[in-house]
């Protein structure tokens, strides 16, 4: 059966982490956080949920509610407050809210005024009928360097920039980042000078920011030196992403070994999750540990792993299975001369080499990642 998507909108990160305790069930996945804000909306036209939780936190809440409501056709809305009143519930029913509930009523309440919410919007006929083509955002993680993090973002990026989709990679790695090097492009403004823009971030305002890669793909880089990466924070990646989502097929972030509050905010925006690893103890007890971490963070139902095999290796992929409790989803064939070479001239593997073994297991990994 297929899972409830809700999108969570509350500018408390204290209460979505409550919100979050409420809406932890089999049945039912998180898929994105927004502040409640106008750049909602542009998120849930991204995000397509089938249900968009708002938390009433002023008179503006209502006009949020309302964009939302008429952008997102098939999103039903349910309003959580403190404290219900009849006002409340009147200015919500004009604002196309659905439902409403209350924390005070408990995890119980709370998850079946979701659930019937979803039902009467699933079952309104021609729902989701004339719903936009839903935006991927993809996060490519490890929690050890060496993996082949940052060429299997940049590949699968480029791969699908290629084949003419609306590609676009953001490098989160704030201390080194390398996906420009990995490209061969210079990015004299990157995600570090956009963290600092005053002006209100509208696509306009990012493209000023961007480079655009000769396959067609869209980059963001990261910073250029490791201190002006701590200008970046984890509402600029809301915003960066929120805005992008409309314009672009698919998104991919080049994400750090550390789970900062940037690094976290893309994982919980994500459309999917990638842990790389190899075949090495450290590798995979990585692998676990960041398993372990999304899980906590209620993330789980979106990671899948990518395992960079080895000819003679150590560990098996049965042992890896084992200590994952899983299959990878993806299964590489290691090529560490071809991957150097492939960084050395600033050409990625999809576009340099695409007949290689490695570069068409890239190219149907990046079709498969798209389609998923």
């Amino acid at each position: 059966m297929e899972k409830l998507k809700v999108l969570v909108l509350s500018s408390d990160k204290t209460v979505r982490y409550k919100i979050k305790e409420l809406l932890d069930a089999g049945d039912i996945v998180i898929v994105g956080y927004s502040d409640v804000s106008p750049i909602a909306a542009q998120k849930a036209q991204g995000l397509l949920p089938d249900v968009a939780l708002i938390c009433y936190e002023s008179p503006s809440t209502f006009e949020i509610a309302q964009r939302i409501y008429q952008s997102v056709q098939g999103c039903a809305i349910v309003l959580i407050s403190e404290n219900l009143n009849l006002e409340l519930a009147k200015e919500a029913l004009n604002s196309g809210i659905r439902l409403l509930t209350s924390f005070e009523e408990g995890a119980t309440a709370v998850l079946d005024t979701v659930r019937r919410a979803g039902a009467l919007e699933q079952s309104r006929p021609g729902a989701k009928e004339a719903s936009p083509g839903k935006t991927r955002v993809i996060s490519i993680y490890s929690g050890k360097g060496g993996t082949g993090k940052t060429t299997l973002a940049v590949n699968l990026a480029a791969a699908l920039a290629k084949q003419g989709k609306k590609a676009a990679l953001i490098d989160l790695n704030l201390d080194y980042a390398c996906a420009a090097l990995y490209l061969d492009i210079q990015a004299k403004d990157t995600i570090a000078e956009l963290a600092q823009e005053r002006a209100n971030l509208t696509m306009d305002v990012l493209r000023g920011f961007t480079v655009q890669h000769y396959s067609g793909l869209t980059v963001l880089a990261g910073p250029n030196t490791p201190d002006s990466g701590e200008y970046v924070e984890g509402r600029h990646v809301e915003s960066v992403l929120s805005v992008m989502r409309p314009f672009f097929d698919c998104i991919f972030i080049d994400l750090p070994a550390n789970f900062t509050d940037s690094t976290i905010t893309a994982l919980e925006n994500s459309n999917q999750i990638y842990i790389v690893m190899q075949p090495d103890l450290a590798s995979v007890r990585a692998a676990h540990l960041a398993t372990t971490v999304l899980t906590s963070l209620q993330l789980r139902e979106k990671v899948g792993y990518v395992y960079n095999k080895e000819s003679k290796a150590f560990l098996s992929l049965k042992d890896v299975e084992r200590v994952l409790g899983t299959k990878p989803q993806f299964i590489l064939t290691r090529d560490d001369k071809l991957a150097d070479r492939s960084m050395c001239i600033g050409r990625p593997i999809v576009l340099e080499e695409p007949r290689s073994l490695l570069g068409r297991q890239l190219k149907a990994m990046a079709a498969e990642v798209f389609e998923k």
